[in-house]
């Protein structure tokens, strides 16, 4: 009887073991999620919208970070790796936007690309993980065009910001502009990466122009703790 007494506080003190050491590992992981503005095969796949992402998406993965992937709707994305379009790499969006639970992530990014994505395919499910990640606290970060997901909720007035691309996309900077002087944000002349701590409980906004796609992966690293 007192062997068998023994056998069960080993196996008992063996499973506590396990489920401390796994509430460690994921206590320890980071979870970073990109949100893709457009649907499937309408404005997404461009060449330099992976010039942009991938970069970032890789260099977080090679620092152990998840990342996971949102959109208007579940979808397999292809986005093509060249001008040429000889070579795709593909993004699954298993779950849409509006059913994304935001405890699981520290950052939310907007991808990069093209300044229409933001100008006709904003849908309100996207606009409301934007406010709610806000209401959360949760560091918010747009590359390139990217930001204008971010400007279009309206909740970053006296905050500043990277300059918009000046000339890149089907819809140029000149075109965006009004959107950005309605938000109330404000530009950086002299840095293509900005990072504005927030106050008063407000988010961390990171954003950053095409130009520092490698800053601004560094800046999410370290936002995470990760310098």
């Amino acid at each position: 009887m007192r062997k068998h007494a023994r056998g069960i506080v080993w196996i008992l003190a063996a499973t506590i073991a396990v489920a401390s050491a796994c509430g460690a590992t994921s206590a320890d992981e980071h979870r970073v999620l990109f949100v893709l503005p457009a649907v499937p095969n309408l404005y997404l796949p461009h060449f330099l919208i992976a010039q942009e992402l991938f970069p970032v998406v890789d260099t977080l993965e090679e620092r152990g970070v998840i990342v996971e992937f949102t959109g208007p709707e579940p979808a397999v994305y292809s986005l093509p790796l060249s001008e040429a379009g000889d070579r795709q790499r593909k993004i699954a969006v298993t779950t849409a936007a509006d059913e994304i639970d935001l405890a699981h992530y520290e950052i939310i990014v907007t991808a990069g690309g093209h300044a229409h994505q933001y100008l006709t395919v904003i849908i309100e499910p996207m606009l409301s993980l934007f406010l709610e990640a806000y209401e959360r606290g949760i560091t918010l970060a747009g590359l390139s065009h990217g930001v204008l997901g971010l400007v279009a909720t309206n909740l970053f007035a006296g905050r500043t910001i990277a300059r918009c691309p000046p000339a890149i996309g089907i819809v140029y900077c000149h075109n965006t502009i009004p959107a950005f002087e309605r938000s109330g944000v404000k530009f950086s002349d002299d840095k293509c990466l900005v990072v504005s701590e927030g106050e008063n409980g407000e988010p961390t906004l990171i954003t950053a122009t095409y130009r520092c796609i490698y800053s601004f992966a560094r800046a999410l690293l370290a936002d995470l703790g990760l310098h």
